[in-house]
């Protein structure tokens, strides 16, 4: 559970970089929409199963729209950047 902890942290940053809108309302509302986010449904079918197979593809898309979003821009990525979000992209291709 730490590590889906972990998870969660970085979807809301995520979301935060995705937006990126000069406005801190925006931004704060992302975040606050994932974080209100009732995880009572998560122990539905087992609390590890469910967060494997729905955050963590989340995880996954968010962190190919953060990549996509950089190239598109034509903005540099930092290297760790890069390789950090290839798990990720990689565990999504294989929930498909």
């Amino acid at each position: 559970q730490v590590l889906d902890s972990v998870v969660y942290v970085l979807i809301a940053w995520l979301l935060w970089k995705i937006v990126k809108e000069e406005d801190r309302y925006i931004q704060l509302a992302s975040c606050f929409f994932w974080m209100t986010y009732p995880f009572v449904h998560m122990d539905s079918a087992g609390y590890i199963a469910t967060t494997l197979n729905y955050t963590w593809p989340l995880l996954g898309i968010l962190g190919a729209v953060f990549f996509l979003k950089h190239k598109i821009l034509i903005e540099s990525l930092r290297f760790f950047a890069m390789y950090f979000f290839l798990f990720p992209i990689l565990y999504l291709q294989l929930q498909i």
